[in-house]
């Protein structure tokens, strides 16, 4: 008998701990497509990060100012507590974390430095990117006289059957149109859903898309360019002049 009450004693534990005693499991977290380094508790909107991991992660360093832990721009506000955590001049919130180093809500900590969340529940996963920079549309140019060569219907992938190998792109530019260069991997998840949009974009333009495959990071095309965030464009104009690459190229598409 006193072996059938300690085995039932134990089943219950057993349950207790189903039922749940057990801390969730923290979601993933990347930062332009790479895993995060630093310490992670809490799930989706609750999730919340080692605050000067998540700084270094950003472009920051968080450093001790008036009594509080400081990254990015701004002064710390008047009256904020001692101990908090201000980025970008708004206090975040925050907890201790191991050996008392602070965490910060990520959601809002990235938002200030001027990065989007996005929280993906079923993949228990959460991508952080940089914001696009949004700006004022500029009327479009007069055509030119000149014909210019015809855009071909689709992208042109320029190490096809060869992901990650090193590309020519100036000998591939279609003479006469604006190409647009796109750096990509088949795992990556924005890189997925920039495609459709900048294709439409492209065959209402009449600009060409040179898509390029890294396939992982390090790989001679990746070391070629110096890619190491993805999606990554590069923008040539009609004359096969780069003029511009990354965050400068999502503005010039925003302006169209």
């Amino acid at each position: 008998m006193p072996h059938l009450k300690r085995f039932l004693l134990a089943s219950l534990l057993v349950v207790a701990v189903l039922m749940g005693s057990l801390p969730a499991l923290a979601d993933d977290v990347f930062i332009a497509n790479r895993p995060f380094q630093g310490p992670v508790s809490g799930s989706g909107a609750a999730t919340y990060v080692g605050a000067a991991a998540l700084a270094k992660a950003l472009g920051f360093n968080l450093v001790p100012a008036q009594g509080s832990w400081v990254a990015g721009p701004g002064a710390v506000p008047a009256g904020t507590p001692a101990g908090s955590v201000v980025m970008a001049g708004k206090v975040i919130p925050s907890r201790p974390g191991p050996g008392g180093a602070p965490m910060v809500h990520l959601k809002t900590a990235a938002e200030a430095l001027g990065y989007v969340v996005r929280v993906n529940p079923q993949m228990k996963a959460i991508d952080i990117n940089r914001a696009m920079a949004r700006v004022t549309p500029t009327p479009p140019r007069p055509a030119s006289a000149s014909q210019p060569a015809s855009a071909p219907s689709g992208p042109i992938l320029l190490n096809k059957g060869r992901p990650g190998a090193e590309v020519n792109i100036e000998a591939n530019l279609v003479p006469g149109r604006v190409n647009v260069v796109d750096f990509y991997a088949d795992w990556c998840g924005p890189c997925r859903e920039l495609a459709p949009r900048l294709e439409a974009l492209a065959a209402k333009n009449g600009m060409v898309v040179l898509k390029v495959d890294i396939a992982k990071w390090g790989s001679p095309v990746a070391e070629q360019f110096n890619i190491n965030s993805i999606p990554h464009l590069m923008i040539y104009d009609k004359n096969g002049k780069k003029i511009a690459e990354g965050g400068e190229a999502m503005e010039y598409l925003h302006r169209l």
